[in-house]
């Protein structure tokens, strides 16, 4: 199986306009914000959480590591797009 990588724009006065989201196969997800430095977060997909807002989705991502939680706010479709990705991603990693 192979990783899938999609890019979404970011809501909420963003200093960051886009972020880059790899679905890897194995149950991990990295996030990749660029705009001058880029910072990296790799999570698994069970510490991924979605809050659907007025306006937005809010994305909660606990990284592997002791870092602070990321907070990115997305379109409703393109957080839904995310979420069914991962999801059938997961769905096969438990066959």
């Amino acid at each position: 199986m192979f990783e899938r990588s999609q890019q979404y724009k970011l809501l909420k006065n963003a200093r960051r306009k886009n972020v880059h989201i790899k679905i890897n196969p194995l149950g991990y997800l990295t996030l990749e914000l660029k705009n001058g430095n880029k910072r990296y977060l790799k999570a698994k997909f069970e510490d991924i959480h979605f809050t659907h807002g007025k306006q937005s989705t809010k994305v909660r991502v606990k990284p592997q590591s002791d870092k602070k939680d990321w907070l990115i706010h997305l379109e409703h479709q393109d957080a839904q797009d995310l979420k069914i990705k991962s999801k059938k991603l997961k769905m096969t990693l438990k066959v």
